[in-house]
């Protein structure tokens, strides 16, 4: 993940906020397993639907110079979200290992990603 912005004097902030895979950074036992690739797959479409959601939450927000705090705690509290989802989906698929699950998910993140269509980059 990736954030930054610039301040103007009296202006909101321009944001690049971008979602992004680093496969030296990526890890998987079994790089030949469908089930874990569509699990790491879905680790990055939820990373994806909180970027969407995030640029949408600022475009409403609309921060201005002289906020940058209120900004950077607002964007440190979503991230905890982001991070907290995450978790929940190890959590839920056990890694994975609950087909079903997985294929819960894999229809609740694609169904968001299609809500948030007109933020993604």
């Amino acid at each position: 993940r990736q954030t930054d912005f610039a301040w103007r004097e009296n202006e909101m902030p321009e944001v690049f906020l971008c979602n992004y895979f680093l496969r030296y950074e990526s890890w998987t036992r079994d790089s030949l397993s469908d089930e874990l690739l569509a699990h790491e797959q879905l680790h990055f479409d939820i990373t994806e639907l909180y970027a969407r959601k995030l640029r949408k939450l600022l475009i409403e927000k609309k921060f201005k110079c002289g906020q940058e705090q209120a900004f950077e705690t607002f964007v440190d509290n979503y991230l905890q979200n982001w991070e907290a989802e995450q978790h929940s989906f190890d959590l839920f698929t056990k890694h994975s290992i609950d087909e079903e699950q997985q294929w819960e998910w894999f229809h609740k993140i694609a169904k968001e990603l299609e809500r948030y269509d007109e933020y993604k980059e």
